[in-house]
């Protein structure tokens, strides 16, 4: 009996369906369907474009947030190309700098004939800013007495200590320097001596007339420094009657107090 009652139960669920589909079929066929769908649709549309409108609005804070972190991230990344190119361009400018520089130390030393090195100013003695620290030495082939100049033939110095791997350099306006110098015109002849904010030259011969602007260069006669090296310009005499010799102040033609980089010359 219970068999009996289930096979019947699906029968007739069997057969509702089969009439549910005809149904179906038939109404969709006349049209019926279509305009109940269609009248459903149009009651519906307004809540759907209010739903719309809800989650625009909605979702529209998390969106700028969105688009605010991606222009953040190509911000970053247009700033870190940015640093890169402005390194990139420093590192140029320094290599251009770095290889002028040595090309005027060759051309230098091939006009003089002389061993050169070209050394960076790593620092400066405590008691005096008139003794510079290089960074080549010994293993370098570094002598005392080497001399310390520019590129265009301007004395810096020369060499007083050497170590392993630096040295110290005298700078020419150090009370303890001195060079014996020849005017370029006149053909003066004197001694200079280092005097902190310039240097002095005395002028042995009193009747000698060197001339205001005129540049000084070594002569050699002291066996110290080669001859040519340019020294400074006279910018100023001073005579006394009762004196034997001229005194006249000179300045450098190098700018002793902004070095970065010096060739030194060998003088061995």
């Amino acid at each position: 009996m219970r068999l009996k009652s289930l096979l019947s139960q699906n029968f007739f669920l069997f057969l509702f369906l089969i009439i549910l589909t005809f149904l179906i079929f038939i109404l969709d066929q006349s049209q019926v369907l279509h305009s109940l769908k269609k009248g459903v649709f149009s009651l519906m549309s307004p809540l759907i474009k209010v739903s719309d409108i809800s989650s625009d609005r909605l979702t529209r804070p998390f969106q700028v947030i969105a688009n605010f972190n991606k222009n953040e991230k190509e911000l970053d990344l247009f700033r870190k190309k940015d640093l890169n190119l402005e390194e990139l361009q420093s590192q140029i400018i320094e290599l251009q700098k770095e290889n002028d520089f040595l090309r005027q130390a060759l051309n230098l030393a091939k006009k003089r004939h002389q061993a050169f090195t070209v050394a960076n100013i790593i620092g400066h003695a405590e008691e005096t800013d008139k003794i510079i620290f290089i960074d080549v030495g010994e293993k370098d082939k570094i002598h005392i007495g080497d001399i310390a100049l520019l590129p265009n033939s301007f004395l810096v110095g020369k060499v007083i200590q050497v170590f392993g791997s630096l040295s110290q350099i005298m700078l020419l306006n150090s009370p303890n320097f001195s060079v014996a110098v020849r005017g370029q015109g006149t053909r003066t002849e004197g001694l200079i001596m280092g005097k902190y904010d310039h240097l002095e030259i005395e002028i042995m011969n009193y009747n000698a007339k060197p001339e205001i602007g005129e540049t000084f260069i070594t002569s050699g006669v002291d066996g110290v420094f080669p001859a040519g090296l340019i020294v400074g310009k006279l910018i100023r005499i001073i005579e006394k009657p009762a004196a034997i010799v001229k005194i006249g102040w000179i300045e450098p033609i190098a700018n002793l107090n902004n070095l970065e980089k010096i060739v030194i010359l060998s003088n061995q």
